[in-house]
């Protein structure tokens, strides 16, 4: 009888193809087990075990099963066994990495328990141990969005079940709202395919049908996916795991494959939902509300779009879009509800409306099937579809959007050196714009924050726009410029775009938006553009303004991405698109056409356009210099307007300088000269000035002559180009020259406020007028600029901060030239000194630039202290008159008092009576006292103030004023902290035992020990004394001199007992050298008091154990030394001597033994000397009367005193005021430059009072605000009754100091 089918659902097939085939077995092991259970299979035998698993598994599993080795025949049918085996072919070896990597990288899906579900299984393969639930919990946090997100920031104490609860009642109550929600709204379910399903299943009586209804809905016919019959149920569809042959996604056959082809994207494998048939499009409506939606065609479909007027961009489905029109894409989407979307890419599509035949030319991001197709706003009104009444509208809204010109590198010379700069000052009033300036400039993406160190930081400049006075972000690269390569792209000339303008009617000028910002940087190239602000480090994330290879990359980029482009030239950022045809109805018809394509590439390659400054169907326009028409290609009258209105000379010198410009240029023209000889016989010394009409047709002629060619050369790219420019009190002039001919001249007068600069503010503003009147010739290309101004060269080399305000801006706009600046004479500056001379009366536009701010942080009071400080100095006076009308070539010229200003003549500059370095003030002389005394107010050290005064303060000689101000504060002095530790300078170890001792004195429980220990063999005794006097001590070392013969030398420290007379008797008597460490220095005794250490806590340990002390004597002596590796003993007496401790025998040390132990504690001395002198540095001798600081006693501030003389090494006998005499070491011992001054005599008046002996003429000598000085005897005495003083008597501590 057959056994009757199991109504549990079998585990589905194990597909061995899958990605990620140990989580997918790990699933399908798990609904295994289930099964086996359920079923009542696990009871059965184990061979039909395994034939249901293996059943189970399916034809793949099968395949690989044959291919299995056991160790015995019969574990083929063990189930454990051959589960095992699929184990580990499925899982063949587990990496945490990527087990990790797998769990950082799963997406949120709903419903959460799911979600978390996937979480702790994937945790458990990545070996977090006790950090599980931490990284649980954070991957929560991360993964969610919107408003839950929120809410488990906010706790303060997160854990894991709290953000578990939080995500639950989130997602439960999301649920509830949605059903409250439905009493006036209904979900609209809109199907990927609605005509192929039937009416009825969206009509309410198909939901109150019976079973059989039901049976039916858990039937599908004509599969979405496969396009069979089946069960309604994922797993029974015959696509579901399979790949599509044509498109290369899962899930579905070829024959139902939706996409026009494949399309590429870096994510993930996709799979269906499991109600596929379905898709929530429109989440919820109203009742009555319909959806606006426009069938276009794209790619010869028909697609459905719908119209979203709130949309920023323009969607479309993959299966619309061609593989070959996809290109990358790196933003994102962020949908209605928060979340955000990783489109597949973008491509630029023609779209067309059947109904009315309008096409246009529009962006499409590309998203996956399972989103709708929008039609954003700008589309849909450039489409005619909606119509939008924009006066109606209070304020309207504008994406302000970057283009996208690729990626690009910055290379730097490997040889360079990397720079790091200091942050720039900026004044406090500009601070708040700057810095909302730069949030801008990050939140459009323009600039990043920068935490990491960086080997390049440059400063930030900022200066403001010529057209609306709003400020500007800069780099100041000027170190990164010169390490940077050039990519020596050939910037297109006149002659090269000549050919694309012949035959033009019709023509538009259009200007790139913010230029070089469409050009992207890699991340090393963006870490080299860090700069350092008051606001921290940034790095530009697109090529900025300002570096010396921008102008190149930037033109490549243009270039090719409007190569191929038909009437269309571009230069810099410039782009000029001309019609050509017979007539001008022709010639427009063609520029409209390529007006279209180059908008439509501009799309493409995401170049943004300004339409301010777009100059749109001219007849004429001028560009590159030129005036272009229909009727050629000519000059612009701008470029020789400096020389037909130049005024004629006005005097003899006038005369001289427009003969040396003709003269010059005569070498082109020979009849130049002679044309000029009414005016030269003006300058003869007999003549008369008397300008003639004569005079007057001469000049014109001339000018007209030298207006026109053969004077007058064309621009050749092959060629040098070389400006000359300079500027007079009143003027400016510049000209541009190749091989000495002049290709143009330009000239403008000096406005009132720009006559008020200093000189080498008008040189700097005459190169920025040259280089930009020239600008069609000079950008991008090597130029060589002659000036007359020497100090120009200097100030262009150095970095802006040592620049004035007003040069820190000029110098901002040179950064986009590449230029070498060659200092010229004046006499031979023929053309640029005439025209700054003899200047257009236009003073033309002013340059903005921040002189007005120069000053604003500083009070008005201070402003006005400074300003009649510096009037009323006659040295900076003539200072500012040099500086206003220029400095003279040679320093022996400049005027004694300021000569010591001539190679600083660079950075100097004035603003409004005050004059300045760069950006500090130069400090008159009246008020360098006070400024010092400012600067001390806080008693900072000479380094600290010396920073602090080069911030914002500047005169000759400033550091040592500042540095005599750190040197003479006596307070300052007074509490200076220890001197740097000296080289270790050690003892030597004596030639044989007991040859050279070292002794010392110690208290413990009141009592009193003497420890002496031998420098050779640190054989230590130690013998408690009856008290601390000289004879004491002399009894013990009697006891050990006789016991192991005297010493040649003894050390010790300065103690009472030891400096006694009787000790040195004693010291004399019996042969021995004593030598005594300095005062407050007991470094110099170290092995006593190393030994005192070690007796001292072997005592103490011995007492609290109840030990007996000499036990552990005579094994302390025992013990080997680390750096001998013998013991005292055996160096003393070289044998051991007899312990408690066991011994087999007791050699005696070999001479070999000894001569090692030497060699070892040689090596050991000169280690630790290496060791302790890396920290340490030896300090200056001292002199004889120099006067010093010492210390007096421990823990005391220094004292003023003075050096008698060299007591021994490191050790001086120095004088205090009171003109006692002391021995301190040099570490005790600071020099100074004050003097000290000696305490005043006390004496006694007739009433027996003590009183102070002062001259008459001296009351305020002792008032503590003023220094004691030397008092010379006075004619009269007065007298400061003071309390009756009892008998003095030196101290005992006193006893080791000199008082003599």
């Amino acid at each position: 009888m057959a056994e009757a089918v199991s109504p549990f659902r079998q585990p589905p097939s194990l597909d061995l193809s899958d990605d990620n085939l140990a989580e997918s077995f790990r699933t399908w092991r798990r609904q295994m087990d289930f099964y086996m259970r359920a079923s009542g299979a696990s009871e059965k035998p184990k061979k039909t075990q395994t034939a249901i698993i293996l059943h189970c598994a399916g034809p793949q599993v099968q395949e690989v099963f044959e291919h299995f080795v056991f160790d015995e025949n019969d574990d083929k049918e063990d189930p454990i066994k051959v589960l095992g085996k699929l184990h580990e072919f499925c899982s063949p070896q587990t990496s945490e990495v990527i087990e990790t990597h797998r769990f950082w990288n799963v997406s949120y899906r709903a419903p959460f328990d799911a979600f978390l579900t996937d979480l702790r299984t994937r945790a458990k393969l990545c070996n977090f141990g006790a950090m599980r639930d931490r990284m649980i919990r954070d991957k929560i946090v991360f993964s969610v969005t919107g408003k839950v997100q929120e809410l488990l920031l906010r706790e303060r104490q997160l854990d894991l079940q709290k953000a578990v609860d939080i995500c639950r009642v989130f997602e439960l109550t999301a649920k509830q709202t949605k059903e409250m929600s439905e009493a006036s709204a209904h979900v609209d379910k809109v199907t990927k395919d609605k005509d192929n399903l039937p009416n009825e299943l969206n009509t309410d009586s198909q939901r109150k049908r019976g079973g059989d209804d039901r049976d039916s809905r858990a039937f599908v016919q004509d599969c979405n996916f496969c396009g069979r019959s089946h069960e309604r149920k994922k797993t029974s569809c015959p696509a579901w795991g399979k790949v599509c042959s044509k498109c290369s996604r899962r899930n579905h056959f070829s024959i139902k494959c939706r996409s026009v082809n494949a399309i590429e994207a870096n994510r993930s494998t996709e799979t269906v939902n499991e109600e596929r048939d379905q898709q929530y499009l429109a989440a919820v409506t109203s009742k009555n509300k319909q959806r606006v939606t426009a069938l276009m065609r794209i790619n010869d479909c028909e697609v459905r779009f719908q119209l979203d007027s709130a949309a920023d961009v323009n969607t479309i489905c993959a299966r619309y879009v061609k593989k070959t029109q996809v290109s990358p894409v790196k933003h994102s989407l962020t949908m209605w509800n928060g979340t955000v979307v990783q489109p597949l890419g973008e491509a630029v599509l023609d779209i067309v409306n059947p109904k009315t035949g309008v096409s246009a030319s529009v962006r499409f991001t590309v998203v996956e099937n399972s989103f709708s197709c929008l039609l954003g706003v700008s589309t849909i009104q450039e489409l005619g579809l909606i119509t939008v009444n924009r006066g109606a509208f209070i304020a309207s809204v504008t994406a302000d959007t970057l283009g996208d010109l690729g990626e690009a590198s910055l290379r730097v010379d490997p040889q360079a050196k990397p720079k790091v700069l200091p942050c720039r000052r900026i004044p406090l009033a500009l601070q708040e714009e700057v810095h909302q300036q730069i949030n801008k400039l990050v939140e459009r993406g323009v600039l990043l924050r920068v935490e990491e160190p960086t080997a390049w930081v440059s400063q930030m400049a900022v200066t403001r726009k010529d057209s609306d006075g709003s400020l500007r972000i800069c780099i100041d690269p000027q170190p990164l410029n010169a390490a940077l390569m050039t990519e020596h792209f050939k910037l297109p000339t006149l002659d090269d775009v000549l050919p694309s303008l012949q035959n033009a009617k019709v023509f538009t000028r259009l200007d790139v938006k913010e230029a070089f910002w469409h050009v992207r940087l890699d991340e090393p190239s963006s870490l080299l553009t860090t700069m350092i602000t008051p606001f921290g480090r940034y790095r530009w994330s697109r090529l900025p303004f300002g570096l010396s290879v921008s102008s190149e990359i930037f033109q490549k980029r243009l270039t090719e991405a409007l190569d191929g482009l038909d009437g269309v030239v571009c230069v810099a950022d410039d782009i000029v698109v001309v019609g050509r045809g017979g007539d001008k109805s022709e010639a427009g018809k063609d520029h409209d056409k390529n007006l279209n394509d180059l908008q439509k590439r501009c799309a493409e390659r995401h170049i943004k356009l300004n339409d301010k400054k777009a100059e749109v169907r001219k007849d004429e326009i001028t560009f590159m210099g030129h005036r272009i028409s229909s009727t050629g290609i000519q000059p612009d009258p701008a470029k020789v307007s400096a020389i037909l209105n130049m005024p004629p000379p006005t005097d003899v010198h006038g005369v001289r300088r427009l003969c040396g410009m003709v003269q010059y240029l005569s070498r082109f023209m020979p009849d130049l000269a002679s044309d000029l000889g009414p005016i030269r016989a003006l300058t003869k010394k007999d003549c008369q000035w008397a300008w003639t009409q004569e005079c007057d047709q001469a000049f014109e002629t001339v000018k007209k002559k030298m207006t026109n060619t053969p004077v007058l050369a064309f621009f050749d790219p092959e060629k040098e180009l070389v400006i000359q420019v300079d500027s007079s009190k009143d003027g400016l002039g510049a000209a541009i020259l190749q091989d000495g001919r002049p290709l143009e001249y330009a000239s403008r007068a000096l406005s009132p406020a720009e006559k008020n600069w200093a000189q080498i503010e008008k040189e700097t503003l005459s190169l920025v007028f040259g280089l930009e009147r020239f600008d069609q010739y000079t950008f991008g290309r090597k130029v060589r600029v002659q000036n007359d101004h020497k100090p120009l060269a200097a100030i262009l080399r150095k970095p802006l901060s040592q620049a004035s305000r007003r040069i820190q801006a000029l110098m901002m706009r040179l950064h986009r030239y590449d230029i070498a600046f060659n200092y010229v004479p004046g006499s031979q500056l023929f053309i640029a000194d005439t025209l700054s001379r003899a200047y257009l009366p236009d003073p033309g536009t002013d340059v903005r630039v921040f002189a007005i701010n120069s000053l604003m942080d500083m009070p008005d009071r201070t402003r006005e202290e400074v300003r009649e400080a510096t009037q009323n100095d006659p040295d900076l006076q003539t200072l500012l008159h040099v500086i206003r009308n220029g400095w003279p070539e040679r320093k022996e010229d400049v005027p004694e008092p300021i000569r010591l200003y001539f190679d600083i003549r660079d950075t100097l500059g004035e603003q409004r009576g005050i004059l300045l370095k760069g950006e500090r003030v130069l400090i008159p002389r009246a008020m360098r006292g006070e400024m010092k005394r400012r600067l001390h107010a806080a008693h900072l050290g000479y380094d600290s103030m010396l920073r602090r005064a080069r911030e914002l303060l500047y005169w000759p000689a400033m550091a040592k004023d500042i540095k005599d101000v750190a040197d003479h504060c006596e307070p300052c002095q007074q509490m200076k902290p220890e001197n740097q530790k000296e080289t270790l300078t050690q003892h030597s170890d004596g030639n044989a035992p007991w040859m050279k001792i070292g002794i010392d004195l110690f208290d413990l429980d009141g009592r009193q020990y003497l420890v002496t220990v031998d420098y050779f063999t640190s054989f230590i005794e130690v013998d408690q004394l009856k008290g601390t006097t000289a004879s004491d001590v002399i009894v013990k070392l009697r006891v050990l001199f006789a016991r192991y013969g005297i010493p040649a030398e003894l050390i010790s420290d300065g103690g009472p007992q030891f400096t006694a007379a009787e000790f040195q008797s004693f010291a004399s008597r019996w042969g021995i050298t004593h030598t005594m460490s300095s005062p407050l220095y007991p470094k110099a005794n170290g092995k006593a008091e190393a030994a005192v250490k070690t007796i001292k806590h072997m005592m103490m340990k011995c007492l609290q154990d109840n030990t007996n002390v000499y036990d552990a004597l005579l094994e302390l002596r025992n013990t080997p030394q680390q750096d001998t590796e013998l013991s005292p003993t055996q160096l003393m007496f070289g044998r051991l001597t007899r312990s408690r401790l066991p011994a087999a025998t007791n050699k005696p040390v070999s001479k070999t033994q000894t001569r090692k132990a030497r060699q070892k504690r040689q090596r050991r001395r000169r280690s630790v000397k290496q060791s302790y002198d890396r920290a340490a540095k030896d300090l200056t001798p001292l002199s004889n009367g120099q006067p010093i600081y010492y210390k007096h006693r421990e823990g005391q501030r220094w004292q003023k005193g003075t050096v008698q003389r060299e007591h021994s090494n490191r050790s001086y006998i120095v004088e205090g005021r009171n003109g006692a005499t002391y021995r301190r070491n040099r570490a005790h011992i600071r020099p100074t430059k004050i003097k000290p001054e000696p305490i005043p005599e006390m004496q006694q008046n007739d009433e027996g009072h003590q009183v102070v002996a002062v001259p008459d003429n001296t009351e305020t000598a002792l008032q503590p605000t003023q220094d004691l000085r030397p008092v010379d005897v006075p004619t009269e005495v007065s007298t400061i009754p003071v309390r009756p003083q009892r008998a003095r008597k030196k101290p005992s501590w006193m006893i080791d100091y000199d008082t003599t």
